[in-house]
Formats: C-alpha cells, sequence, structure tokens
C-alpha cells in the first residue's frame, strides 16, 4: 500500500471544522470512483511536533502507484473544467497554506518483502 501524505497548516484555523467538511467531501468523492483506499486527517496536539511540517496532517492510501497516478490524471484533466472533482479539489486547496507532501509505502510489503 502506498501513503501520500500531506502536512499543511491553515490559512484561517477558527475555519477548522469547515475545512473538515470539505475535505471529505472532497476525498469521499475520490473513494466513490475508486480513486483512493482510505485517508486519515490528524492535527498536532498541544504544539507537540515539528513546527515545519504544519499543523495538520493528511495521509490518503492507495492501493499502488497506479490509482495515485489515475488520481492526479484526473485532478489535471478535471482542473480546467468546472466539473464537480474541481470544484471540490479548490475548496479545499484555497484553505491551506505550507504544504509539503511525501510519498511512503508499507514495509515491509509483498513486492519487496
Amino acid at each position: 500500500m502506498d501513503h501520500y501524505i500531506i502536512w499543511f497548516n491553515l490559512k484561517d484555523t477558527n475555519k477548522a471544522h469547515k475545512f473538515t467538511e470539505d475535505l471529505n467531501s472532497f476525498l469521499s468523492y475520490l473513494q466513490k470512483k475508486n480513486l483512493i483506499i482510505d485517508y486519515k486527517l490528524l492535527r498536532r496536539k498541544l504544539g507537540f511536533g515539528p513546527s515545519h511540517l504544519g499543523e495538520f496532517q493528511l495521509d490518503m492510501r492507495y492501493y499502488d502507484l497506479k490509482q495515485l497516478d489515475d488520481v492526479f490524471h484526473n485532478m489535471i484533466t478535471g482542473m480546467s473544467t468546472e466539473n464537480e472533482l474541481g470544484v471540490l479539489h479548490r475548496k479545499v486547496y484555497s484553505q491551506i497554506k505550507d504544504m509539503q507532501t511525501a510519498l511512503y509505502r508499507d514495509f515491509p510489503d509483498m513486492i519487496n518483502g
């Protein structure tokens, strides 16, 4: 399983619950289209942790890199139009700042033992 992880801050932390609603709408849409397995949103507690990574961490899980590539392909084609995916993504992306990303995999995994 591959994990696409995003660390970020919100532009307005007073709207964190609204952000969570928008994020759930966006990622639920991806789940319905079988473009993502699952996701988990975490928030740093008591300021404990490296500040350069941001207050929030989003872990999105995929079966493999092909599934992740399919998401990016859908995002690219969806951003040029006013389709539902593009609208949902813009609602989320417009609320975040200081974004950093990483790609991890389960280890050991079935391919590399």
